[in-house]
């Protein structure tokens, strides 16, 4: 049997703290980094994993692991080049796991 899994996609919420009525500039640059995220998340493929005679509890349980590791792992940097990086990290991880990215 071969099975593929598509990670659900989580997303973050962040509180935004009213400025005595005045326009923000934190505000406005999440506001901004929020809707440039939007429009990447549309442009991106979804991450297929392959892993022959794997089952459903076998890819949660390596991508739990991989991802708790990529997040004890140390930091990443900020904004976009963290996120690829902890991408990185995280595709290396399923690797030596025996998974392959489906193309």
């Amino acid at each position: 049997m071969h099975y593929s899994f598509v990670p659900h996609a989580q997303s973050i919420v962040a509180p935004i703290k009213a400025n005595n009525g005045r326009p923000s500039m934190k505000r406005g640059t999440l506001l901004v980094g929020t809707a440039i995220a939007l429009v990447l998340a549309g442009c991106a493929h979804p991450m297929v994993w392959n892993k022959y005679g794997a089952t459903q509890t076998d890819y949660q349980q390596d991508s739990y692991v991989c991802e708790k590791d990529a997040r004890q792992s140390g930091y990443f940097g900020t904004g976009i080049a963290g996120a690829i990086n902890m991408r990185d990290f995280f595709k290396h991880c399923m690797v030596a796991h025996g998974w392959t990215l489906q193309s």
